[in-house]
């Protein structure tokens, strides 16, 4: 066994002729190449409530009296300290009733402020005596919070709006995330109204909830594979909306590509609670043919991935985000190989922890910011050939670690322009299995390199956009440029390998009634020519197209 493992090792180094120093891709790699960058979250529509009228009107004139203290009545959230803080300019100067009453709608500015909106102050009638003015404040508390709408049984939107409890503080932090995290649930929409309550100074919540879709989805093709999987993929999604159960949420997945690979996976995720605290499970399965001048080989190969997940929405807000995950996920990978009837299986047992993010601000014209940083720990499984053959090179058997970071900016710039940049990174301290690699070339990398190329344990890789818009059609301009290691710790002269690369180009998008194009041409800089790929296209042109439905 072990000498037929090198055999298949030196097929695969070399083949010689115009193939000679590539590296047949795997199940491990496949998967690989499937990875999507984090994608710009979808801002939340604003939450349209009402809030109360600022002061009474009342208009100037008449007598004014000498302001000397205050009085503070129904404050719970402030002292009467903190308030009389607010107006301490006003003490000791003569007022007329508009007068003191602007000094009331100071106090409710300041509740406001601090995250109260439905707060409402008074002056009310009083005989004034030695100066001391006396305000009512009334800081808004829930009377009750009801659902609404007949989309999905009347109870079933209750766990989500315990947060609100009935007497408690009208927040604008609380209710915006909850709002936010019951319109999260996919296919729901809402729209939250509040009238006064029975009682003085209460309101009631009424979130009429209804479904927007039932399902959705894409279908699309692109060039975006490898050459010797195939470069040619078509591609569906369909996501199912509450299928069983208020917010939960059923994701079916596939691909296929003209050498006759294929993808298929399914996942299903489900509200535990109202919190916000979801849980998913996937499974995930994909084989492979290698072809090209890789078929004399007849290698095939497959990859099967289960995954159990948990997420949690530790901020929730319309400008700010941050969820944190995790995962358990195994992986079984087979390669075979034909012409020296040789099986190579491994597999693995991950635990990926991660944050995503994404932030909306006004700096320079107003932008976002999104990402993720996964770190990520797990233990490597050969089997018997592959894990002696291991043991004397580079020593991925076991366990191992790595942190990714991938974080992306869009920026606001005079006129119609954009400028997109994104950084993404991998490290680790241990030689990793080619599931676990990041890789430089494809159509989310250094464009001017085809899928595959450069593949390593750690490295770096930035993208740069200028963009224009033009109603639906979007040119732009790039430079990509990256950096990968191809063993974390070498173990002779032949794999200590570092490569640089870079490219720039330009290209197109186009966004229509729910098509979408994307098309561009990228020309090498640094980096010489494609080792993954005997096409040595310059320009290298990408072309995607979908249809959302």
């Amino acid at each position: 066994m072990k000498k037929t493992l090198l055999y298949t090792s030196l097929a695969l180094a070399y083949v010689g002729g115009p193939v000679q120093a590539q590296i047949a891709p795997d199940a491990g790699q496949t998967l690989q190449q499937l990875a999507t960058p984090p994608q710009q979250p979808t801002p939340s529509q604003p939450l349209l409530i009402e809030t109360p009228r600022g002061a009474v009107d009342v208009p100037p004139g008449g007598p004014k009296v000498r302001l000397k203290g205050v009085t503070f009545s129904g404050n719970s959230v402030f002292d009467a300290a903190e308030l009389t803080a607010i107006i301490s300019d006003a003490l000791n100067q003569d007022f007329d009733l508009a007068g003191l009453w602007t000094q009331a709608e100071r106090i409710a500015a300041f509740y406001r402020a601090r995250g109260y909106p439905f707060v409402r102050v008074f002056v009310p009638a009083q005989a004034f005596a030695d100066g001391q003015l006396r305000i009512d404040i009334l800081e808004g508390r829930y009377g009750r919070v009801l659902p609404a709408g007949d989309a999905f049984p009347a109870d079933a939107p209750l766990p989500f709006l315990a947060a609100l409890e009935p007497g408690s503080l009208i927040e604008s932090q609380r209710l915006e995330r909850t709002m936010l995290l019951l319109e999260d649930l996919p296919g729901v929409k809402i729209r939250p109204t509040i009238e006064p309550g029975r009682e003085v100074g209460s309101g009631d919540l009424t979130v009429d909830v209804q479904r927007e879709s039932y399902y959705d989805g894409e279908v699309g093709l692109d060039n975006a594979g490898n050459r010797y999987t195939g470069d040619l993929r078509a591609r569906a999604t369909l996501h199912v909306n509450s299928p069983w159960r208020f917010g939960d949420h059923l994701s079916i997945n596939g691909l296929t590509t003209d050498a006759g690979m294929w993808l298929g996976s399914l996942d299903y995720e489900l509200p535990l609670g109202g919190s916000g605290l979801r849980g998913q499970f996937g499974y995930a399965q994909t084989r492979y043919a290698l072809g090209k001048e890789f078929s004399y080989l007849d290698a095939t190969g497959s990859a099967r991935i289960w995954t159990a997940k948990a997420s949690y929405p530790l901020y929730r807000s319309q400008p700010s985000n941050l969820t944190v995950s995790l995962a358990y996920q195994q992986k079984f990978l087979e390669d075979r190989y034909g012409n020296t009837g040789s099986l190579e299986s491994k597999s693995s047992q991950t635990l990926p922890l991660s944050l995503r993010f994404d932030h909306r601000d006004g700096m320079g014209g107003g932008g976002i910011s999104y990402g993720a940083l996964t770190w990520t720990v797990g233990k490597l499984y050969l089997d018997g050939g592959l894990a002696s053959q291991d043991a004397t090179t580079a020593r991925k058997d076991g366990g191992f670690s790595k942190l990714n970071l991938d974080i992306s900016r869009i920026q606001k710039l005079p006129g119609a322009f954009t400028l997109y940049g994104r950084y993404s990174s991998q490290w680790t301290n241990k030689n990793l299995d080619s599931s676990e690699r990041m890789g430089l070339g494809g159509v989310y990398g250094v464009r001017a390199y085809p899928m595959g190329e450069a593949s390593g344990d750690t490295g770096w890789m930035t993208q740069v956009e200028l963009r224009y818009a033009m109603g639906q059609v979007a040119p732009y301009v790039f430079y990509d440029a990256g950096q990968i290691n191809t063993n974390a710790q070498p173990w002779d002269a032949n794999s200590s390998a570092s490569r640089f690369l870079s490219g720039h180009g330009l290209g197109v998008r186009v966004d229509y009634r729910g098509w979408n194009l994307d098309l561009s041409l990228a020309w090498r800089l640094q980096g010489g020519e494609a080792t993954s790929d005997t096409r040595q296209q310059q320009p290298r042109v990408w072309l995607m197209g979908a249809y959302r439905f």
